[in-house]
């Protein structure tokens, strides 16, 4: 049984305090063919770090975005943090528990400390569904919450809702 993502969408109270509301995705989002070629780095529309700990999951991650994405992998939260002040990622996919180290909630904090990380779209990847690890992905900046394991049109969609709502705020400012 594969779970549905969670979008983190702020909204505005009428007493003009913004809150937080968890909604539910559908995976509407259709992959590309499979018989395409993977995408090259230059050609591909997004650069993205993926930072996991679990070779296998890396794997898969990388095989679901290679026709859309240039993906970059970390194993660290040190790591992730050092690829993002070499590089510029348009999108951040997080795992949560990150093993040795500093987890994904804390590398997320240092990521929208960076000057070019404050708006970047994270999302928070875990097995673990506990709601005080939502809520804290969403006290550290996270913008979605995919639970693993998940299916490709969920993580393709998740990345095409966040990259979408953070260029609409962009363009209201």
């Amino acid at each position: 049984m594969f779970l549905p993502s969670i979008i983190f969408k702020d909204e505005k109270s009428s007493d003009g305090v913004k809150r937080y509301v968890w909604n539910e995705e559908t995976s509407e989002m259709k992959a590309a063919a499979d018989s395409a070629p993977a995408v090259s780095a230059s050609d591909a529309p997004y650069k993205t770090l993926h930072v996991e700990d679990n070779p296998e999951i890396r794997t898969i991650v990388q095989y679901f975005l290679r026709k859309t994405h240039h993906v970059e992998s970390a194993v660290t939260g040190d790591d992730a943090l050092r690829l993002a002040r070499e590089n510029r990622y348009d999108v951040i996919i997080m795992d949560v528990n990150l093993g040795e180290g500093m987890d994904g909630i804390e590398t997320t904090r240092r990521l929208r400390e960076m000057k070019g990380y404050e708006g970047v779209p994270i999302i928070a990847v875990t097995a673990n569904l506990g709601s005080n690890v939502r809520e804290n992905c969403m006290h550290a900046g996270m913008d979605a919450f995919l639970p693993k394991p998940f299916q490709k049109e969920d993580l393709l969609n998740a990345i095409r809702y966040v990259t979408e709502q953070r260029a609409r705020q962009t363009a209201a400012t």
